[in-house]
């Protein structure tokens, strides 16, 4: 009996994960649209999500390796849990977040070889020991980089073989959600702030291109309405997204919505460096050489990425 007692206080941490992956129960829908959007000019549509009638979005489909295992009814069981890195990039124009989904045991590769990267860029050019690869202004030669700043090829050839690392992880996917700016103002009386909208968007995207036995873990670049949208996300996985493509909750998201510092996060680093240039190559500018450029570095990561436009009607 002590033997039989001492068995089962061992599987309780793997009963506590089970509860917490496996078996999530979906709930139902229990508040209005209305208590959480915001009101359209005209129509029927709620906090600035697309109509019904838009077609649905197809998005790759995952299948991450398995790399989380639970202990149940005395045999391991596999659960999936990629990671999915939220970056965002913008003009006056459009407003895109980008979200790298990363297999969990590819993270320590692609942040090895980021690593390898920048201690080249400090060994042959001297920028910091502890630079962020932050897509700007490695493009642009400014703030920590700011001593390539007159060395145009060499800032595109360390950008480059940022690219070219992240696109050789094995099964790592990006997704981008952009939004219209101006069609957005005009299409709502009080639109949602574009971060809180395209969150919702971009998670149900990742969302339903998973595996049924797949679990998500979001991190997000540090940012002042971290409260809203750890708020906004548990709504959208009670309740669900309040998008008539795909109004289903958010159920496999795991937890909350977590935050960290970029500088300190090479794959959210890596998410960045995705954003930054395919913003890029949708309004590379008229000079022949950065049209060119952008280009043929968004090439490098386009048959990785899925990006789809919001264009409010």
């Amino acid at each position: 009996a002590r033997a039989e007692f001492c068995a089962a206080l061992l599987c309780l941490p793997a009963l506590a994960i089970e509860s917490l992956l496996l078996l999530r129960v979906p709930r139902q829908r229990t508040q209005s649209p209305d208590a959480l959007g915001s009101a359209p000019v005209r129509g029927r549509q709620q906090g600035g999500y697309p109509s019904r009638r838009q077609p649905a979005i197809r998005a790759p489909t995952l299948s991450a390796p398995r790399y989380v295992r639970d202990f149940v009814g005395g045999s391991w069981q596999a659960v999936r849990v990629p990671l999915l890195y939220v970056d965002e990039s913008f003009n006056d124009r459009e407003f895109w977040l980008s979200g790298l989904v990363v297999p969990m045991n590819r993270a320590g590769e692609l942040e090895d070889s980021l690593d390898g990267i920048v201690a080249r860029a400090v060994s042959d050019f001297g920028v910091p020991a502890r630079v962020e690869l932050h897509g700007q202004d490695l493009a642009q030669g400014k703030r920590e980089w700011d001593v390539l700043a007159g060395k145009l090829r060499a800032r595109m050839s360390l950008y480059s073989d940022a690219l070219k690392a992240i696109s050789q992880v094995p099964e790592l996917r990006a997704f981008q959600y952009g939004l219209d700016r101006e069609r957005h103002r005009k299409r709502y009386a009080n639109p949602w702030p574009e971060r809180q909208v395209l969150i919702g968007h971009l998670a149900q995207r990742v969302h339903t291109s998973m595996s049924s036995e797949d679990h998500l873990v979001v991190i997000m670049d540090d940012a002042p309405t971290q409260e809203s949208m750890r708020s906004h996300l548990r709504d959208l996985k009670r309740h669900g997204t309040y998008s008539r493509i795909n109004s289903s909750p958010l159920q496999r998201i795991v937890d909350t919505l977590y935050f960290a510092p970029s500088n300190e996060s090479r794959l959210l680093q890596a998410s960045d460096l995705i954003s930054y240039i395919h913003l890029r190559s949708r309004f590379p500018g008229t000079n022949p050489r950065a049209v060119q450029a952008a280009h043929d570095m968004w090439g490098l990561v386009r048959n990785r990425c899925s990006p789809h436009l919001w264009i409010p009607k």
